[in-house]
């Protein structure tokens, strides 16, 4: 369990149709682009093992006897970089004119990590009352209201209960205005396994 609740997001309403279909249209966009940035990472092959993949070079240079010709990923699942997907999205007052495309961006890539296997949490967050995990158990496309002030802190510190797999990449998307209370930067919360991407929105 992570340090927010997932509890059903305040004043928020059911997608309309055309909504929800933008919001397809976009989350195959979204497939594509994780799966560039996860096969873009090529896996680490160890050498010298008896089970995993053929090595084609080690096999063909084989000496009378060798049976060390296959080869097997390290800390990678089969389709390249394993990893876990975390969308923050900003949803304090100063976002109410970007909450629709927020929404959709948010469900969207959703459902593109569910289509390519990868894990992911969404965050909704503004202030200590109102930060919480939503589409964990209920993944209705919805619009979600912006209410509450900015400050980014307990998101951010919930980010380590988001990967639950050892070996994962976490891949961070912050979606803001950059009209923080407290203003921070990512820098406390890099990690060697950790990518941030911050979108940044016009109010």
């Amino acid at each position: 369990a992570g340090l927010l609740s997932a509890r059903p997001a305040g004043a928020a309403r059911p997608m309309y149709e055309g909504e929800i279909a933008e919001a397809r249209e976009l989350a195959f966009e979204m497939r594509d682009a994780l799966e560039v940035f996860r096969t873009r990472h090529s896996p680490v092959w160890m050498h010298h093992q008896e089970h995993g993949y053929l090595d084609p070079v080690a096999y063909r240079t084989r000496q009378p006897g060798e049976r060390t010709f296959r080869r097997e990923p390290l800390n990678y699942d089969a389709n390249g970089l394993g990893m876990h997907v975390s969308f923050l999205a900003d949803r304090s007052g100063s976002m109410w004119s970007n909450m629709t495309v927020l929404s959709q961006t948010m469900w969207a890539t959703k459902f593109a990590c569910d289509l390519l296997g990868i894990p992911a949490t969404m965050v909704l967050w503004s202030d200590r009352n109102r930060t919480e995990r939503v589409l964990e158990h209920d993944d209705t496309p919805m619009i979600y209201a912006s209410e509450g002030g900015t400050d980014p802190i307990d998101a951010f510190d919930d980010l380590d209960t988001h990967v639950l797999e050892h070996d994962l990449h976490h891949l961070v998307f912050v979606f803001t205005d950059g009209d923080w209370a407290t203003p921070s930067a990512v820098t406390e919360w890099r990690r060697d396994d950790r990518t941030f991407a911050i979108i940044g929105l016009e109010c």
